[in-house]
């Protein structure tokens, strides 16, 4: 995965970030992508990462993030009213699901 596409998760560069996300899911049965490389996301980039979630859980045994965020990335996320539900109790794994239910 070109991962300078994934430092930035903006609009501006969303169609290159779905490509490299969308190759992922076609190539893979089980998937984990590591967010601890996005420096920055807007809305459009958590709009991706959930589209992208659910494509995956819809085509793919199991589909989960990793890594640790950086503190801007975390609170945009959550400022914007998702929340990060991990795989089960002291795993690394996680979703992003909207904190008021799925949409």
């Amino acid at each position: 995965m070109n991962t300078n596409v994934m430092k930035i998760l903006t609009i501006e560069n969303a169609a290159a970030a779905a490509n490299e996300l969308l190759k992922s899911l076609k190539s893979k049965k089980d998937i984990v992508l590591d967010l601890s490389m996005v420096d920055r996301v807007d809305l459009s980039g958590i709009q991706l990462l959930i589209s992208v979630q659910n494509t995956g859980e819809e085509q793919n045994e199991s589909f989960f993030y990793t890594g640790t965020l950086n503190k801007a990335v975390f609170d945009k996320i959550s400022n914007n009213g998702f929340c990060f539900i991990p795989k089960e109790e002291d795993s690394e794994l996680f979703t992003i699901r909207r904190s008021s239910g799925e949409f």
